[in-house]
C-alpha cells in the first residue's frame, strides 16, 4: 500500500462517521519502531508508522485500530481489567472495520 493510498482509506474510514477535520500522516516512528500507529487527540492526528506499509492486512488493520481510537478517547492500547472498555472499543473497532471495507472497494 502506498503512503497516499493509506492516508485516503484512513481519511475516507473516518468521512463515513462525518469526521473530516482530522489529520492523517504516514511517517516513520524513529523513537517506536514497533508502534504501527498513533492517535493523538490533542493534534487530532492520526500517524501511521511507513515501515509496515508493504503489509496490505497489518496497515489496515492498523488504520480501522487508530480510527477506533477516534471513536474512543483515552482507551489506551495495554492490556487493562476493564472488560466494559474492552469490549466497547471492541464493538466499535467492528463497525469501523466494516466502513473500512466499504470505502476500501
Amino acid at each position: 500500500m502506498t503512503a497516499d493510498r493509506a492516508i485516503e482509506l484512513t481519511k475516507a474510514t473516518l468521512s463515513v462517521f462525518g469526521v473530516t477535520n482530522w489529520i492523517v500522516r504516514v511517517e516513520p516512528f524513529v523513537e517506536q519502531p514497533k508502534h504501527y500507529g498513533l492517535t493523538s487527540h490533542r493534534r487530532r492526528t492520526i500517524f501511521l508508522n511507513n515501515i509496515y506499509l508493504d503489509d496490505d492486512a497489518e496497515m489496515a488493520e492498523t488504520i480501522c485500530h487508530e480510527c477506533t481510537h477516534v471513536f474512543a478517547p483515552g482507551v489506551p492500547c495495554e492490556p487493562f481489567d476493564d472488560k466494559a472498555v474492552v469490549a466497547d472499543f471492541a464493538a466499535k473497532f467492528k463497525i469501523v472495520e466494516r466502513a473500512f471495507e466499504r470505502v476500501r472497494k
